[in-house]
């Protein structure tokens, strides 16, 4: 079981950081309180202190939750510091709701998942599953499914954090069969192939799927990846065409991949940044606001997005595209995730994040 106190000082800044336009004390609508766990979730409340107690519970649960269900919690702690700061009493306008800010259907699907993963925890030898089952089998109503309750069944200070967690958990382990699932329904080895992609381990590339699904759903983001290697083989198939067969048979396979845009590693490196995107999408609307200074704020932003989708896909990389296509959740959520992380190795190391687990490493074919 991974050691609680290498999460303490990681925990203690989330919870700190999280959220800064909001001091300690001020009330904020994010902000619930549940007295029971029957309650309707009372938004307005003060944003809470945490004593050194609290934080050590948070950090024992997550280490337990995240060991027991063999999550790598480098992986997870910057999802949901970046979701909610760790704040267990928080439920944001659309009603998501607590660590993990799940939503209703994300509930629904651990509720349907709740007595397999019981079983698991407690027939597990491991310590850290052990620990769970020590600390969950007496609690009344613990493992009674969250559906039909309020939401305060999963926020109330009875069961949290370790329903709170747990829930988060376990739809994360969720979501990694449904982004498995997806990726050979709809054929996703064989168009990276199409698309030039030269590695046959696509390990990294799933977990930026289940990354990305937490955010989409994990079928929509596999659905995400289809429609943007969909884009890059129609591309390598037109310019294929265009080129002279013996010209193209001469190039170095590097010079091909170059020339016909070839799907590689780079294509999946969320670590980057979209310095060089966000600086492009803002020179197109300054150009458009020279061009025509009656168009408002929101006629220039329709019009930018319309000249960047007309932009080949073979000039997007697969965050970029993202930024242009993505039509659920946040477009730029896994590249802020990625950001988050990184901020976190600059302050405390690998202790309780890796940066690298929003990119692809090439590796040698």
């Amino acid at each position: 079981m991974a050691s609680a106190e290498n999460f303490d000082s990681c925990m203690a800044h989330a919870l700190k950081t999280s959220f800064p336009r909001i001091a300690e004390g001020e009330k904020s609508q994010l902000f619930v309180k549940c007295t029971t766990e029957k309650s309707v979730p009372q938004p307005g409340q003060a944003r809470p202190r945490y004593s050194t107690g609290e934080i050590k519970a948070l950090s024992q649960a997550f280490a337990a939750i995240t060991d027991c269900l063999e999550i790598d919690p480098q992986w997870l702690f910057p999802k949901l510091m970046m979701e909610s700061g760790f704040h267990t009493l928080i439920q944001n306008p659309n009603g998501d709701a607590g660590i993990g800010q799940l939503t209703g259907k994300a509930i629904t699907d651990v509720d349907q998942v709740l007595p397999v993963y019981k079983n698991m925890i407690y027939q597990s030898s491991r310590k850290s599953c052990q620990w769970l089952k020590v600390r969950t089998q007496a609690r009344t109503n613990f493992w009674k499914p969250v559906k039909n309750e309020r939401k305060c069944a999963l926020m109330n200070k009875t069961s949290n954090p370790l329903r709170n967690l747990l829930y988060a958990g376990i739809f994360h382990k969720l979501n990694e069969k449904y982004v498995a699932t997806e990726f050979e329904k709809r054929h996703i080895p064989a168009l990276l192939k199409e698309a030039g992609y030269a590695y046959g381990d696509y390990t990294q590339i799933k977990r930026l799927l289940v990354t990305l699904g937490y955010n989409t759903g994990g079928a929509v983001a596999v659905k995400n990846l289809e429609q943007f290697l969909f884009s890059r083989v129609d591309f390598i198939r037109r310019k294929s065409q265009e080129f002279n067969l013996q010209l193209l048979g001469s190039l170095s396979p590097a010079d091909r991949a170059q020339a016909l845009s070839y799907v590689s590693p780079k294509d999946f490196d969320f670590k980057k940044g979209l310095k060089d995107f966000q600086n492009h999408k803002k020179n197109l609307k300054e150009q458009l606001q020279q061009q025509n200074r009656q168009l408002t704020d929101d006629q220039v932003d329709v019009a930018a997005s319309r000249l960047l989708r007309n932009v080949s896909a073979s000039l997007y990389t697969f965050p970029e595209w993202l930024q242009v296509w993505q039509s659920h959740g946040g477009p730029g959520y896994v590249s802020s995730l990625a950001q988050t992380s990184l901020q976190l190795e600059k302050k405390f190391g690998s202790a309780c994040s890796n940066s690298d687990n929003y990119r692809v490493i090439e590796a040698a074919q």
